[in-house]
């Protein structure tokens, strides 16, 4: 009897371990410039919402030697490993890692980046947080990398496809953007994705169409565009309907107004970054919300290019 009282005990103890330990993520939520500075009031506070994505659900493992068991490591809320001794930061392996600017400061570009409509240059917020243009521009464009891993729901129903022409102001190079739009019941435009081309290839059509659109789906491609000629398995009209080519023109000027008026001089290597930024936005224009705490999770599943 005494055994079977001890055993129960032991079992007790250790669902009361776990629940204790097991503790549930702070997620932000909202756009207001004064929630984001309630949360967020200094580095430390930024260490917390890391390591609360890094190590969710308390699910350490050494990345050493595999150990699962960890304690207090000597940097703000990292994890010392207690077989190896090994720290691990919550910034370690993430774009965060070693960046030049405080953690503070990158969060509040980061949330910059999710509110703004327009975005806003390097060199706005260099003024703004009062460092280099230079060192803005680096942690901006590791940013955008962090974008090329958001999910991409492949789009189905009525699709519109068209393209835009991007021109370097320096040597002549040009390039082509192409779009696929969504266009819902409501005849309004659902998700959309862009991806920067240097040509209008057959290959470089066919591979945008199979990244982005479904084979299943009714796509309505420009009367200037012969897009039928250059992919294979999909079905395209052209677009003569009024409604779809009124959407078509708003939302290629828009994307076309915010590219090249935000970010002037903009080189064809980077548009595609940027592209990702603006249709990361875009895709979820009705949950701004989340998109914080979205962003800040691509950049921790990223790892930090040293190059």
């Amino acid at each position: 009897m005494f055994e079977l009282f001890r055993r129960l005990n032991r079992t007790i103890f250790k669902k009361s371990y776990y629940l204790c330990t097991m503790k549930t993520r702070k997620v932000f939520k909202g756009t207001s410039l004064a929630g984001f500075n309630k949360s967020f009031q200094t580095d430390e506070d930024c260490y917390s919402y890391l390591a609360g994505i890094k190590w969710k659900g308390d699910s350490f493992v050494c990345k050493r030697c595999g150990n699962t068991h960890y304690c207090k490591g000597q940097l703000p809320f990292a994890r010392r490993c207690t077989r190896c001794k090994y720290d691990e930061s919550p910034t370690a392996g993430t774009i965060f890692d070693r960046i030049r600017i405080p953690l503070l400061t990158a969060f509040r570009i980061v949330f910059d980046m999710c509110i703004s409509p327009k975005s806003m240059s390097s060199s706005k917020l260099a003024e703004e947080y009062g460092v280099r243009q230079k060192t803005v521009w680096e942690f901006k464009r590791k940013m955008l990398l962090a974008l090329d891993s958001q999910e991409i729901n492949v789009l189905n129903g009525t699709v519109l496809v068209s393209d835009l022409c991007a021109m370097e102001q320096d040597n002549g190079k040009s390039g082509i953007v192409l779009i696929a739009m969504e266009v819902l019941d409501n005849g309004e435009i659902g998700k959309a994705y862009g991806m920067m081309s240097d040509c209008l290839s057959s290959e470089h059509i066919q591979r945008f169409f199979e990244q982005h659109i479904s084979t299943n789906a009714k796509v309505y491609v420009s009367k200037e565009r012969d897009y039928e000629h250059l992919v294979s398995n999909y079905h395209m009209e052209k677009n003569e309907d009024a409604s779809l080519v009124r959407q078509n023109f708003t939302h290629i000027s828009n994307l076309r107004s915010w590219l090249f008026g935000v970010h002037r001089h903009i080189l064809p290597k980077h548009i595609q970054g940027y592209l990702n930024e603006y249709y990361f936005r875009f895709n979820r224009r009705d949950n701004k919300a989340l998109l914080f705490d979205e962003f800040i999770g691509l950049m921790m599943r990223n790892q930090p290019n040293r190059t």
